[in-house]
Parts: C-alpha cells; structure tokens; sequence
C-alpha cells in the first residue's frame, strides 16, 4: 500500500533498496516438546534408580552402584539464518520483505549404567537409546516496517516490527534397547527392543518486535539486532511410527497431551507427554501447542544498491 502511495503521487518509489543476509540465536524453550524429555528423565529414574533403591532396604543382599547417568537432551536455543529485501522510503522509514528459518536438533545415544556385585565379579546392566532424537524447525515469510535515526558518523539506530506465517515441525523419537553385560564387558543379552517416532507439523502466526544498529560502510552495512519474537502453532498433526521386536504400527493423529499414573510397591509416578498415537483407550488431558516465542540476536550486512 505504501509504495502504490508514492507510485501514484508521481515520487521515485524508494530511496535505497539493500539486500541483507543475518544469522544468530534464540533462546527459545517449546515446553510442551520438551514434556517427552521430561517424560523420560521420570521413568528412567522411576523403573530403575527408585525400584533399585527399594530392593535394597528390601533385601539386606542386595546391592546396586550407578555408574553412568544417561544426558537425554532438551530444546533450550535454536540457530536462525535468514534474508531480506528491503526498501528505504526516506532517511528514516523502510519496508521489507523476508524470510527466515530457525532449527534445532538433537540426536546422540544417551545411556545409563549400573553395577550389581556377585560373589566372584560384577554384572552391569545398561538402558540404551541409540540414537536419542529431539527437533524442531520453523520457516517464517514476513513483511516489515523499519524506523532508524543516525547516532554519531556513520551509526545508526532504530526499531523495526515485522509479521508473517510460521511453518512448523517438530520431531522426537528413539531406538532403545537394554543390555547385560559380564565382567569382562562381553554383552550377556540384549533385549527390550523398541523404536518409536512421531512427527509434527502445524502452521501459526510470527509478530516480532526489535532494536537494530548498523554502521554505514559505503554500499555495505553491517549491523546487529535484538528483538523478541511471539511464535505459536496451536495445532499439529503428523505420523507415527513403532516397532517393538518384529512388530510394527503406524498411524496418523493429531498431537495432545497425555497424562499418565503409575503405582508400585516403592512409589507413584504422575507425568505428561506429547503424542498422536490414539489408539486403544489413549485420551486427551489438554491441548498440545508447539511455543516457539524466543528472544533473538542476529548478526548481518547489508548490502545496498
């Protein structure tokens, strides 16, 4: 609508049109994602240290000694690349247009181990997840508006807003398996065999709000910014997978958040975790939203033509 204004009013349409290349960090947090990390950190320590611990003010026999606490990874930054064409209508109002894309994976074998002493050695017992994957990704196309005010020389400064769709996916899963291993570190059995995946993919809204300085070198403009970004998807679907031994399933649903109990001799456990698997008796316990909003800080140039 602006440049039409200035098309019809008979006035050269822009000042300076630049290019501009940034990338940078956020330092995102999607807490509903982060639940199925949270999920497994529960039932590791539930089935494992706490059982253990229990047999042992059981059995005055029996003895147990962790020696590897597995590191299963959380989602607490994300990197971001991206460009824009941009449009000076005078010395201090500019317009663009963008696109961006931030990421984030994780994807490594996160293991635990504990000892279990006999008369002449040791067993070892091991929970494996080979790989342990946790990701996301957001592609956001947006317009802006840009104010600026020179500082000193060559410095600028200003603030700019800029809006847009946000194109989302998400991603966790594992390959895990358990294992006994002898003394010598021989595998006795293996067992437990299980992989599962489920993927999201949802579309939202992005409104992002900064301050921006640049320095003014010739046709190139190097500058920083810091803003805060208001992204959210509230709604998500996507396909999953598992196997367990030689049977597999497969199936499509919308994401929700489940919430599971689980009693036994040595306590209770309560926890929530994302899914879009429904099938059986599985029911919702609240809405599902992939929360992206992060603060941001880019590093780019400019390049003017």
């Amino acid at each position: 609508m602006i440049l039409t204004c200035f098309s019809f009013s008979g006035e050269k349409i822009w000042k300076i049109l630049e290019i501009e290349l940034y990338s940078g960090l956020s330092t995102l947090n999607p807490t509903d994602l982060n639940l199925w990390s949270d999920m497994n950190e529960k039932t590791d320590k539930f089935y494992n240290d706490d059982y253990f611990d229990y047999q042992a003010s059981q059995n005055g026999g029996f003895s147990c000694t962790k020696i590897k606490s597995g590191d299963i990874p959380w989602i607490k930054n994300a990197f971001l690349i991206g460009f824009r064409l941009k449009f000076e209508i005078n010395n201090h109002i500019g317009i663009s247009l963008g696109f961006k894309r931030l990421s984030r994976e994780h994807e490594r074998e996160v293991s635990s181990a504990w000892t279990f002493p006999y008369d002449y050695g040791e067993y070892q017992y091991r929970i494996v997840y080979s790989p342990y994957t946790l990701s996301i990704q957001g592609s956001i196309p947006s317009v802006g508006i840009y104010f600026r005010t020179p500082l000193k020389d060559q410095v600028t400064a200003g603030v700019f807003f800029e809006a847009g769709s946000l194109f989302g996916e998400c991603l966790f899963g594992y390959d895990y398996h358990e294992e006994w291993l002898s003394d010598e570190g021989n595998l006795i059995d293996k067992s437990s065999n299980q992989y599962l995946e489920e993927i999201g993919e949802g579309t939202g809204f992005a409104l992002e709000g900064g301050l921006r300085i640049s320095i003014n070198i010739g046709k190139l403009a190097p500058f920083l910014e810091g803003s805060y970004a208001h992204q959210k998807i509230d709604s998500l679907s996507g396909r999953g997978t598992e196997r367990i031994a030689f049977l597999e399933r497969t199936w499509e649903g919308e994401w929700e958040i489940k919430q599971n109990t689980t009693s036994s001799d040595w306590g209770k456990l309560t926890y929530e975790y994302p899914s879009n698997s429904w099938e059986g008796s599985a029911t919702k316990h609240r809405d599902f939203n992939l929360d992206l909003s992060c603060f941001q800080f880019r590093l780019g140039i400019a390049y003017r033509f």
